[in-house]
């Protein structure tokens, strides 16, 4: 089920744009669901999903990764 799938933060940076210590920012913020392994953050997949969804629908162009 994809609720459950998890990433890395390496893997989530592919998916969304954001560099891998953003979105350990974002995790500390409380803005994006994740748990900790050791060392290693890993991050719900469809909690991501839903950051970046609210992110491209908000008009404020400072919260979508950067463009390729």
């Amino acid at each position: 089920m994809i609720d459950d799938e998890w990433l890395t933060t390496d893997q989530a940076a592919e998916l969304s744009g954001y560099h891998p210590t953003y979105l350990r920012w974002l995790i500390r913020q409380g803005e994006i669901p994740a748990r900790k392994f050791g060392p290693l953050w890993q991050v719900n997949r469809a909690g991501l999903i839903a950051f970046l969804d609210a992110a491209k629908q908000s008009g404020d162009k400072r919260r979508g990764p950067k463009s390729s």
